[in-house]
């Protein structure tokens, strides 16, 4: 039994008292339900959903003046240059080998990558998976991992959620939004690359 059959004309919705928003909306608005007043016009309240801060022209221009066209070495010390402006710290930004060659890695220099993780008291041998497993510790030896701490920071200045202990990977088409989260702290609504289905 369809919704007109059981209430005439009227949806579920209408019938129930509620009106939806018909009218598509942006992919980041979501349609919010609101009570219909007692008038015959649908109600519609459109509430944003992580909605990233919008760059002026000025800045738009600055990004894409940046971009190298395949330039992954100057892309590469653009990011380097705009995360050490901003921190004041030194970072490394490296390109991948191989099929990788498009893929970008930013993290903490080699040198500051002095972390590892060993098994806890009731795991030995290290056998059992799972972070509660395992602890993370300073080697005090270069080449390993990022510092919790390292990994906050640099997940700051980028604005995203986090960065792995083997730092942050930039896929191909994301270059211009790493460049711009690194001189302004988002995205600024250029595309993340992760669009190869």
């Amino acid at each position: 039994m369809s919704a007109s059959t059981a209430f005439g004309s009227e949806s579920i919705e209408e019938a129930q008292g509620w009106t939806r928003a018909l009218a598509p909306a942006p992919s980041n608005i979501l349609p919010f339900i609101v009570p219909a007043p007692e008038q015959p016009e649908p109600a519609v309240a459109l509430v944003e959903v992580n909605a990233e801060p919008t760059l002026t022209p000025a800045q738009r221009a600055q990004i894409e003046a940046a971009d190298t066209h395949g330039d992954r070495n100057g892309m590469m010390r653009a990011i380097r240059e705009a995360l050490q402006k901003r921190s004041g710290k030194v970072w490394s930004v490296t390109g991948g080998k191989g099929t990788a060659w498009g893929w970008l890695s930013i993290d903490a220099p080699p040198a500051r990558r002095t972390w590892s993780n060993r098994p806890l008291a009731h795991n030995p041998g290290g056998h059992m998976p799972g972070a509660e497993n395992w602890e993370e510790y300073d080697k005090g030896a270069p080449g390993y991992g990022s510092s919790q701490a390292e990994r906050a920071e640099l997940a700051e200045l980028l604005g995203v959620d986090l960065v792995h202990s083997q730092g942050e990977s930039v896929p191909p088409g994301a270059w211009k939004q790493y460049l711009c989260r690194a001189i302004y702290g988002h995205g600024g609504g250029f595309p993340d690359g992760r669009d190869w289905d």
